[in-house]
């Protein structure tokens, strides 16, 4: 088993939100994405949300519906709490909630006190919360999200940047944040932090959050740099990052199976 533990699926006829970063290239219709996982044997998959769609999770959900083996999913939910359509979600796969601080440009703090409601029925239902922060947005998430329970994966690396060294207060508030046992690394996004050289950080999480904690993804189609990468290279890196064939196995395979429940 290798799990693609984060990829986005859309089509043109999903409707974009007005507010957004960017427009993406071109859309990548789930057809396309397997077959490109087919090509380099990947067996399985983890559906998450883009910004540019906002709330609206209705194409992921029919991915799940037509591949109710392969596919999981993280969806974006708006504040209120919609027991009946996060049950259904459940249902159909969805494993995780997405919570995107950087395109948003939301703050995590008493202020944004009427979404926590949503990270305790994540909790209660073994969901876990995907966070897409950087610097010293971690602070704030780990202080809001852990008295939860909640099981929080961290995207990217964390995002670190090329003025942040291991001793950064974002990164202190990741690994003082793992020793709870409530986090997990996902190594993906590598074009995403600007730094050179990811694989100090990585040796950092692989140490902190444990070799049962770390999983490896994709980030297909790279939006906003679609052109700049290819497929190969995201399994390439991972054997840069990790050089143990053994653990790099179980990186894709077991410990992701164990989190999105496979």
């Amino acid at each position: 088993m290798i799990v693609d533990s984060h990829f986005h699926a859309w089509t043109e006829d999903c409707p974009l939100v007005a507010e957004r970063g960017y427009k993406p290239l071109a859309a990548k219709s789930i057809d396309t994405c397997l077959e490109i996982h087919d090509a380099h044997g990947v067996t399985h998959g983890v559906l998450v949300q883009p910004s540019f769609l906002g709330f609206d999770n209705s194409y992921i959900l029919d991915c799940l519906r037509q591949h109710p083996d392969r596919l999981r999913a993280s969806v974006v939910v708006g504040p209120d709490l919609d027991e009946p359509l996060l049950e259904e979600m459940d249902e159909l796969g969805v494993v995780g909630l997405r919570l995107n601080l950087i395109s948003t440009k939301t703050v995590l703090n008493h202020q944004t006190h009427h979404i926590f409601p949503l990270y305790e029925w994540a909790a209660a239902h073994n969901w876990h919360v995907e966070v897409f922060a950087d610097g010293a947005m971690w602070v704030d998430v780990a202080a809001r999200l852990l008295p939860f329970g909640v099981t929080i994966v961290v995207d990217h690396f964390g995002m670190p940047n090329a003025a942040m060294d291991p001793g950064d207060i974002g990164h202190k508030a990741i690994l003082k944040a793992a020793e709870s046992g409530q986090v997990w690394a996902k190594f993906s996004g590598f074009y995403r932090p600007d730094v050179p050289n990811l694989g100090p950080y990585a040796a950092r999480l692989l140490e902190v959050c444990g070799p049962d904690r770390i999983v490896w993804a994709s980030d297909f189609p790279w939006t906003g740099h679609e052109t700049l990468h290819r497929f190969q290279t995201t399994l390439d890196n991972l054997s840069k990052w990790v050089e143990d064939p053994d653990l790099r196995a179980k990186i894709m395979g077991e410990n992701a199976a164990n989190l999105f429940r496979f």
